[in-house]
């Protein structure tokens, strides 16, 4: 909380919000007394909500279109927001011919079980967009504005989230 309530308020604005995109793009799950803002104890909830689902690892899957058309072999990396860092560990994943990545963190992180798989554990995450031709604005990489949560309720894992990049800022 204390990294993104700048006004010392014990909430998050929306204003406030926009510093964790993944709250802000989530903001439903997050707000359950419809007030507009986000309180600790909100915060708080919905993160304990995710342990008590008891799910560890799923399947998350990334859509990137650039100039409204599916964008192949961009590097999409899911970076866990600053106060989950010590517990998550970061997810990358490339996109196919549809403009698709599963995303997951590296095989070394995953259990023995499920090496072979591509898994992603519930969290708030921001998300990174690369290429390697594409001149992909740097508001979608390093100066990322884009986040998400990855979780159960805040997404069908069997259909892409989608990001629509465009070109380098003039």
């Amino acid at each position: 909380m204390q990294l993104y309530d700048l006004d010392g308020d014990g909430k998050l604005s929306p204003e406030e919000q926009k510093g964790c995109p993944g709250i802000a793009e989530n903001v439903k799950h997050y707000d359950k007394d419809d007030d507009g803002v986000v309180s600790r104890e909100e915060l708080q909830a919905r993160i304990e909500k995710w342990m008590d689902e008891g799910t560890g690892l799923m399947s998350y899957s990334v859509g990137v279109k650039y100039k409204g058309r599916p964008l192949i072999g961009a590097e999409v990396e899911l970076h866990p927001v600053e106060f989950l860092q010590a517990m998550l560990k970061k997810g990358r994943g490339t996109t196919n011919e549809r403009g698709k990545a599963d995303v997951s963190v590296s095989k070394e992180d995953l259990p023995e079980t499920h090496k072979s798989r591509r898994m992603m554990p519930p969290g708030l995450y921001t998300v990174s967009i690369t290429h390697p031709q594409a001149n992909v604005s740097s508001c979608f990489n390093t100066e990322t504005q884009l986040g998400c949560e990855v979780s159960v309720e805040a997404g069908n894992p069997a259909f892409p989230i989608w990001f629509q990049v465009s070109g380098k800022k003039k």
